[in-house]
């Protein structure tokens, strides 16, 4: 799911940034001489610090000396487990050092329950919450594995699948937006919709550093 989000690069330890805590918007039309209505903004300094994920596997020296694919193979699996650890991190950390701040956990976000409503339906609800209340367009839906299989595997009363038929590929879309799936988001019954390109961002100090010692 990274690339949902905006990319962004820093070379501190910490990025400093402001969260709009209030949008009182008074945009008014006015008669000839009538002075202009106030808008309020408040705006919250808030501190993020850049954490590091590692990951590490003994070997010998030999073992990387005498064996070139073994090395790529491991390479390979270190990298995957940092961008494994990583996914989950931006969608659900807990904000505790050495965690990250998770996309799903600050607080003042929305929430929409599913109640006795279709999941189909709860979502949508989700997505104009975005619009309304979030004013803002929703790009995205994060949905866990087991989730998706559900919906997927919804049938009509005449044993038709809603989804399309199991011989296609079939998109992974629902009500217009594109669908990540990701355990990050937490246990199965929980998925989030966002409009995560124009209002979050990720900032990288680095890149993925492989050592070996």
């Amino acid at each position: 799911v990274e690339d949902l989000f905006a990319p962004g690069s820093t070379d501190s330890n910490n990025i400093e940034y402001f969260i709009q805590t209030t949008n009182t918007t008074n945009a008014a039309f006015v008669a000839e001489g009538s002075a202009a209505t106030d808008s309020a903004y408040v705006w919250t300094k808030t501190t993020d610090e850049v954490e590091e994920i590692q990951a590490w596997i003994p070997v010998t020296r030999a073992f990387f000396t005498d064996n070139a694919g073994m090395q790529s193979i491991v390479t390979s699996r270190l990298s995957y487990e940092l961008q494994a650890e990583f996914n989950q991190q931006i969608l659900s950390g807990t904000g505790t050092t050495p965690q990250l701040w998770g996309a799903f956990i600050r607080t003042g976000f929305q929430t929409q329950a599913k109640g006795t409503d279709p999941a189909f339906d709860a979502i949508g609800k989700a997505i104009l919450k975005v619009q309304v209340t979030g004013d803002a367009t929703p790009d995205a839906i994060v949905c866990h594995p087991t989730d998706w299989w559900n919906l997927r595997l919804t049938r009509t009363t005449d044993g038709l699948y809603i989804l399309g038929n199991p011989a296609d590929a079939g998109t992974l879309q629902l009500w217009g937006l594109p669908v990540r799936l990701s355990t990050g988001i937490g246990s199965a019954g929980t998925a989030g919709v966002g409009a995560f390109r124009t209002h979050a961002q990720i900032f990288n100090n680095g890149g993925v550093v492989v050592e070996a010692s």
